[in-house]
């Protein structure tokens, strides 16, 4: 009774639901932590909008004069959760592409904005080129929808196929890592947990980070 107890539920995939359970207790047991201090989080919403007079989505003059006002404090990255895939006004736009060229850094010749993009089997939702060629890079903002419709984890890197080649999208946390390092152009794969990026110059190869994540 008790062998097809077990059966029953783990065909129901009864155990993976308990694991999930455990996921989130464990984390509660954890408690809540504070952010780190050189991380800073701004965020689009009412209490933000209500003295702009704005609806998001803003106006794209608003988010260059938020970044030429933000560059003087000299931040490492500055990192977008907002697809800026579709066109508006020219001249918006035009001064929003202008303020993420103003971004590069001139020593490394690496921008220091990353745009999000979104990637699936059924779309590409990326950033329009006019924001893409000025960024720093671009990264997913997919996430992972568990059997209980809960978010608990993003993919890392994905892939989608471009003709007979292989594309590869980093999540927007490694981009931001990679980019942290000089920039990547090169990834592979040791084993199914583990995901190595490295910059390739010539015949030569240098590992630049390597983040191990279970399944």
């Amino acid at each position: 009774a008790i062998a097809v107890a077990i059966a029953a539920l783990f065909l129901a995939r009864g155990f993976t639901v308990l694991e999930l359970l455990s996921y989130d207790l464990r984390f509660a047991m954890r408690g809540e932590r504070p952010p780190l201090q050189d991380i800073l989080i701004v965020t689009i919403d009412e209490s933000s909008e209500q003295p702009l007079q704005q609806r998001f989505p803003w106006k794209r003059s608003i988010h260059a004069e938020f970044l030429r006002k933000l560059l003087p404090h000299q931040p490492k990255l500055i990192l977008y959760d907002v697809i800026f895939q579709t066109a508006t006004e020219q001249a918006e736009d035009q001064a929003f592409a202008d303020a993420l060229y103003e971004a590069y850094d001139a020593a490394t010749g690496i921008g220091n904005i990353i745009l999000a993009q979104y990637v699936s089997p059924e779309r590409l939702e990326r950033p329009l080129p006019l924001f893409a060629e000025n960024a720093g890079g671009t990264g997913m903002i997919n996430m992972l929808l568990d059997r209980d419709n809960i978010v608990r984890s993003a993919p890392l890197v994905t892939q989608t196929l471009d003709g007979a080649a292989t594309q590869y999208h980093l999540s927007l946390a490694l981009e931001a890592a990679a980019l942290c390092k000089g920039g990547v152009n090169k990834i592979e794969f040791p084993d199914r947990s583990t995901t190595v990026l490295s910059k390739r110059d010539g015949e030569q190869t240098t590992e630049a980070l390597r983040v191990t994540a279970p399944y």
